[in-house]
């Protein structure tokens, strides 16, 4: 991405999640990244926006979520066991993260009872994620704008 392009999306985003933030309706950011290790532009990518995240008085917590693992020869949140410390070496980290497949399920083709029980666990995870994400902004939005007796 060109130097012109990246700082205008850079604004773009920073914009938006002013918005979103000044409207209480941010409890959850996700980082979403293929299962690689740690290394230039996602590194960058992940310094752009949590400092657009990390902007405002109450910042907003980010979840990595680390997508293309239906192949992993293990289960998928070992990925995460293994990286972590990586990712936090070099600067990056998360309040909370996923460890998913993210491939469609489509009913017409042929998909193994392994691969399709990772997409079924994944989007329990995601939508875990997101719902105590969600509860737990609610209860802080909650009880700050409750008035003092």
């Amino acid at each position: 991405m060109g130097f012109f392009r990246r700082l205008f999306a850079k604004w773009r985003m920073k914009k938006t999640y002013r918005k979103l933030h000044g409207d209480n309706g941010v409890y959850l950011l996700l980082y979403c990244m293929r299962n690689s290790r740690a290394k230039g532009t996602l590194v960058t990518d992940y310094k752009i926006f949590t400092s657009i995240v990390g902007s405002t008085t109450d910042p907003v917590p980010v979840a990595a979520v680390v997508t293309c693992l239906e192949d992993y020869p293990m289960d998928m949140d070992d990925w995460w066991k293994k990286n972590e410390g990586n990712l936090e070496r070099e600067g990056m980290k998360f309040s909370k993260h996923a460890c998913i497949t993210a491939l469609p399920d489509h009913p017409d083709r042929d998909v193994s009872p392994t691969l399709r029980a990772r997409q079924q666990r994944s989007v329990q995870i995601i939508r875990s994620l997101i719902c105590e994400s969600y509860q737990t902004g609610i209860t802080r939005v909650t009880s700050r704008s409750t008035p003092i007796s």
